[in-house]
C-alpha cells in the first residue's frame, strides 16, 4: 500500500467513525460492486438515522490547497455513484436511497477536518 492509498483507507476510518458518532449504523465498508456494466466500490455504505441506505464516498487530502478534496467530487464520480445507487436500490427496495460525500484533510496541527455533503448526486 502506497502513501495515498493508506491516507485514503485512515480517511475513510476516520469518515466512519465521524458517522458513527452521528447515530448513523455501517452496513458494509469497501463494497465492490460488479454488477453488468455497473462496476466501482461505494467506501461506506451506511444507514442514516431516518433509515436511508447512504452510499459514502469519502475523499482526502493531506493538507488543504487551493484545490481542496471537494473537486474530486466532480461532475464524472457523481454519475459512478449515482449508477451504482440503482444497483443498492435493487438490493433495498424498500428503502430510501442517497449518496453523500465526506471529504477530509489534515491541518497544521494534523488533525482531521471534515465537511459532510448530503445529496450529492441531486436524486
Amino acid at each position: 500500500m502506497n502513501q495515498q492509498q493508506g491516507l485514503g483507507r485512515a480517511a475513510e476510518a476516520q469518515a466512519e467513525s465521524f458517522l458513527l458518532k452521528q447515530g448513523w449504523s455501517l452496513i458494509e465498508r469497501n463494497l465492490k460492486l460488479n454488477w453488468g456494466p455497473e462496476r466501482g466500490e461505494i467506501d461506506l455504505l451506511m444507514l442514516d438515522l431516518d433509515g436511508t441506505v447512504v452510499l459514502v464516498e469519502v475523499k482526502s487530502s493531506a493538507y488543504m490547497g487551493i484545490i481542496g478534496p471537494e473537486a474530486r467530487l466532480n461532475y464524472p464520480k457523481r454519475r459512478k455513484l449515482q449508477a451504482l445507487a440503482r444497483v443498492i436500490a435493487t438490493q433495498y427496495p424498500e428503502s430510501n436511497i442517497r449518496v453523500d460525500g465526506v471529504t477530509l484533510y489534515l491541518d497544521q496541527a494534523r488533525e482531521w477536518q471534515f465537511k459532510h455533503y448530503q445529496n450529492i448526486t441531486g436524486d
